[in-house]
């Protein structure tokens, strides 16, 4: 057992020294060598103040309470002091961790080690990374990030699981706060924890359709849980409320979104950002859904290099791209449906539960983060790996019907074989 957990250890930190050349590769034309704007605003706050009052007394309250960011920028001053270039490697450091938390819950899915590590070196050199690599405060979006990977992870395991697992639970709860003290805007988190909650509630009763005493257990337990997650999120809302007076966040670029939020452009941003993970630019304002597709749209210093001045090579590329990604999406959409045609009696929530995780995610991702004044790249990389983090999940659900399908026709045919031979 010591022996499986050492290698297991090993085999990460190895993952995770691959990851760390390829993202500083990557990134070696970048080097922080000065601070401005944001960076600036926020170390020139750094010296006067201890931990405690620059994590949680930090100068932005009156708009924002970010303490565990705060918090954790704090340290990140005090590692670096004055040798400012290591901002650059600790970035990358940083996001090598996520890569390899992307591969091992794309492995899972899929249970593919190639696929596990496409996808990952997809998060490693997506058009996405630059905002955490080349910013102080792109540790921002990296930790929020990290912390809504692991709790969409910590969700699907827990309805994996057969039992009822608080401490598991616990540790959703605790990571969720974390996340929305990191960036308000992943307080949408609750909703995904919330269906996780009620369909492993749906779930385990339908296992048990007899058993009302098991039944009236389950009901209870959930209902437990949900008192315990509305408390938590209770108390965060009234956290929020004491330290900013407002319930509502404040928007980017110091804006209200109680002022400025218009529900037809918000739509269209969020429109805007499912192309725009796919990866094609554009300074058109009204085909900003291409956000996700990859398709820029906006000021270069917000989303990169714009469509049109893209080497043909490269539009080539994107489309090709697209293409097998639609291809891959049609397949899994065919093989899913005739799998739930030829199971009746699985229960459909069982085979449909991760879809339904995936999709409420990605679009609270996207919803969340299109309710402001404009969209930024930096908002579009959490809906972006989880994207392909559901990629990995249907490229093994095809990989597992089709064995499945497989394996039945092997088998009809060996027993059609054996009763011709008994003839």
């Amino acid at each position: 057992m010591k022996n499986k957990l050492l290698k297991s250890i090993l085999k990460t930190i190895f993952i995770l020294v691959v990851f760390y050349i390829i993202t500083y590769y990557i990134n070696s034309n970048i080097t922080i060598r000065g601070l401005y704007k944001d960076d600036l605003a926020s170390w020139s706050w750094f010296p006067g103040l201890n931990f405690y009052d620059f994590a949680i007394k930090f100068y932005d309250t009156a708009t924002r309470y970010r303490p565990v960011f705060y918090a954790l920028e704090y340290i990140e001053y005090f590692i670096v002091g004055n040798h400012v270039k290591w901002f650059t490697c600790i970035n990358v450091f940083l996001n090598s961790i996520i890569a390899t938390f992307v591969y091992k819950f794309a492995k899972k899915n899929s249970k593919s080690t190639i696929v596990a590590f496409i996808i990952s070196l997809c998060y490693i050199i997506s058009h996405f990374s630059y905002y955490q690599i080349t910013q102080v405060i792109g540790i921002l979006e990296t930790y929020s990030q990290l912390f809504a990977l692991i709790i969409l992870y910590l969700c699907i395991s827990y309805i994996d699981n057969d039992n009822y697992s608080l401490p598991k639970l616990s540790f959703i709860y605790i990571v969720y706060f974390l996340a929305s003290f990191t960036h308000e805007r992943y307080m949408f988190l609750a909703v995904p924890i919330i269906f996780t909650i009620i369909a492993k509630c749906l779930l385990k009763n339908s296992q048990h359709i007899s058993n009302n005493k098991y039944k009236n257990n389950q009901f209870k337990n959930t209902i437990l849980h949900l008192i315990i997650f509305t408390l938590e999120i209770t108390s965060i809302v009234y956290i929020r409320i004491l330290s900013t007076g407002k319930f509502i966040p404040s928007g980017t670029g110091g804006t209200e979104v109680n002022e400025t939020f218009n529900i037809v452009e918000a739509f269209t941003f969020a429109i805007n950002q499912v192309l725009f993970i796919f990866g094609i630019k554009s300074f058109d304002v009204e085909y900003k859904f291409v956000f996700i597709f990859g398709i820029n749209i906006g000021p270069e210093h917000l989303v990169g290099m714009p469509f049109e001045t893209m080497p043909i090579y490269l539009k080539i590329i994107l489309f090709v791209s697209i293409l097998i990604l639609l291809s891959i999406i049609f397949i899994y959409i065919l093989v899913k449906a005739n799998y739930i045609k030829n199971n009746k009696t699985q229960n459909l929530l069982d085979l449909i539960y991760q879809d339904i995780l995936y999709i409420v995610f990605i679009m609270l991702a996207i919803g969340s983060s299109s309710v402001t004044i404009r969209v930024e790249m930096r908002f579009v990389y959490v809906s972006f790996t989880a994207s392909m983090l559901y990629l990995s999940y249907m490229i093994g659900e095809i990989t597992k019907y089709t064995n499945t399908n497989r394996n039945n026709i092997i088998s009809d045919k060996n027993n059609k074989l054996v009763i011709s031979q008994q003839h």
